[in-house]
């Protein structure tokens, strides 16, 4: 009995090991499962993370790349709104002297102007200048024995208009006709073998009237250029004799400019027209009478802008019918004395509305620069003093007042 007691409980406990192993071994396998499970979970909320980052990432490169395109594109926007402006520059009497010719042949265009001048002529789509001086290879027979004082300079000379980036020139002034008609044509052909173009001056009326014209970006620009002072009426151009083109106000001459204007505006379709003329008394500031019926008379007729020159110092300025009138620029590089100058920069918009800007300048020994500072701030001072209606801003912008 008892040996049977025994056999049952060994059995019992064999049963009863079985069964806890059985149990035990199914919890370590869920247990296994549920780590699995958990880590594959984790696995995939990483993955799912990544992704997000992945696509978050490339959202922001995205953005970042259509902004950077956006910025370039307006960039490139920008730019070229400021390309499509036409620009020009005017500066006043220009006398390739001797000594001028010394400067240069030492130091080249550099021992003449400085280089931001040099920069303005080289970038303004029209760079125009007067020529004050006849090129020919004339003696002194040629010369007329009723002006004070005549200027020459041989054409072996003429090449150094070409560093000074010039477009056009105008021949109206006192001085073209010093050797008489000879002188000239010599300066004509002079000039143009240069590259650059003449106004104002010509074998017959027509060809002194006649304008400079430049299509630029788009737009038809005119410019005109005249003489109020010659020292004999032979300096008339006309329709059989060369000469140049004069603009007296009591003459028929003023009132054929003013008949060209509106043609150039109503049959040319001229979007811009300018003119540029010789006018003023000799180193003498005073704005005269007869300045102001001319200039007047040009816009009245349909000139977008009038540009005056002659006087060898700074004049006063005036906006009549929204139009600006630049009565004296001064001579730009002409003497050995000094004196105050500028160069007057131009630009057109797309709207043919005129931004001038005075770019204030000091020419003194056959070199000319421009100023900064308490300088250019005199300059600017001094020409609104003289002027009519007008300000000009710390950086030269020339605007109504």
């Amino acid at each position: 009995m008892r040996k049977k007691t025994i056999l049952f409980a060994l059995i019992f406990i064999f049963i009863l090991g079985v069964f806890v192993l059985v149990i035990g071994t199914n919890k370590l396998q869920r247990a296994d499962r549920e780590e699995e499970t958990s880590r594959q979970a984790q696995e995939v909320a990483a993955s799912e993370k990544n992704t997000e980052e992945s696509t978050t990432v490339k959202e922001s490169t995205s953005v970042e790349e259509n902004t950077t395109e956006e910025s370039t594109t307006a960039e490139e926007s920008t730019s070229e709104e400021k390309n499509s402006k036409v620009t020009l520059s005017f500066v006043g009497d220009f006398y390739l002297s001797p000594m001028m010719y010394n400067n240069y042949q030492e130091r080249g265009i550099s021992g003449i102007i400085s280089e931001n001048i040099q920069n303005i002529f080289q970038s303004v789509d029209i760079a125009a200048a007067d020529h004050e001086y006849v090129c020919a290879d004339l003696d002194d027979s040629h010369k007329v024995t009723y002006q004070q004082y005549t200027f020459l300079t041989p054409t072996s000379r003429e090449y150094i208009l070409k560093d000074f980036g010039f477009d056009v020139m105008t021949l109206a002034n006192n001085h073209m006709m010093d050797y008489k008609t000879e002188g000239l044509l010599s300066t004509i052909k002079a000039v143009r073998e240069q590259g650059i173009e003449v106004i104002g001056g010509g074998n017959n009326l027509d060809e002194a009237l006649k304008p400079y014209i430049a299509e630029v970006k788009g737009k038809k620009i005119a410019i005109l250029a005249a003489t109020r002072v010659v020292p004999d009426t032979e300096w008339y151009a006309t329709s059989s004799n060369p000469g140049l083109l004069t603009t007296y106000e009591s003459t028929d001459r003023f009132q054929m400019i003013k008949d060209e204007i509106t043609r150039l505006k109503t049959e040319e379709n001229c979007d811009i027209v300018i003119m540029y003329v010789h006018w003023g008394n000799d180193s003498d500031k005073t704005i005269l009478n007869s300045q102001v019926q001319l200039g007047h008379g040009y816009i009245d007729a349909g000139a977008d802008l009038v540009v005056g020159n002659h006087t060898h110092v700074l004049q006063g300025m005036e906006m009549y019918k929204g139009k600006l009138i630049c009565y004296g620029i001064s001579n730009f590089l002409f003497g050995s004395y000094h004196s105050d100058t500028m160069v007057l920069k131009v630009e057109i918009d797309d709207n043919n509305q005129i931004a001038a800007q005075m770019v204030p300048c000091s020419s003194e020994g056959f070199y000319t620069t421009d100023l900064s500072g308490d300088a250019a701030e005199a300059l600017y001072n001094y020409v609104e003093s003289m002027s009519n209606n007008i300000e000009i801003t710390d950086d030269g912008w020339i605007t109504e007042k």
